[in-house]
């Protein structure tokens, strides 16, 4: 008789224990994950623009899109081509400007040496110079980034372009 009592009592204890372990609690909370987003990720709004110069006897021009507001453009690439018009023509180098709202002249100066790239020939009519470049660079909201290539030698342009690409974050807490 005492096996079966001390049994008996056994499973009331298992019974009760098991109850109080398993009965949900209306003051436990519910765990959920948290959404985090990456607001710096390069690729979450990716950049690119294309500008094709303004160019006088000894200068090339490129301005480019101005910078949304709430957002900083981070440029990681630059490069850019020109054909001069003569042979003689010779471009030394790209600078690049990450300019204010205020003025045009304020900002970070970015220089790129250019590198003749194919010499004017059969194939090619006019003299091609090059620039190609990683670089890190921030603009502002408001601002707008803008490149001068530079003739050491005049002598026109046949055509020129710049290509900036990066990426742009948000600046708004």
């Amino acid at each position: 008789m005492s096996h079966r009592c001390s049994l008996a009592l056994s499973v009331a204890v298992l019974a009760a224990a098991s109850s109080t372990i398993l009965a949900p609690t209306t003051a436990s909370a519910q765990v959920r994950a948290a959404l985090v987003r990456n607001v710096d990720e390069p690729g979450r709004v990716p950049f690119a623009q294309d500008v094709v110069g303004t160019c006088n006897a000894v200068n090339c021009f490129f301005t480019f899109a101005t910078v949304p507001a709430g957002k900083r453009l981070v440029i990681e690439q630059i490069e850019g081509l020109a054909r001069s018009l003569s042979t003689t023509a010779v471009f030394s180098d790209a600078e690049l400007v990450t300019s204010s709202s205020v003025t045009a002249t304020s900002g970070v100066r970015h220089n790129f040496h250019m590198s003749l790239l194919s010499p004017a020939g059969s194939s090619n009519v006019f003299n091609g110079w090059y620039f190609n470049s990683p670089t890190k660079a921030y603009v502002e909201a408001g601002s707008s980034p803008s490149v001068t290539m530079h003739q050491s030698t005049a002598g026109g342009t046949a055509f020129s372009q710049v290509t900036i690409t990066g990426y742009l974050v948000d600046t708004t807490p």
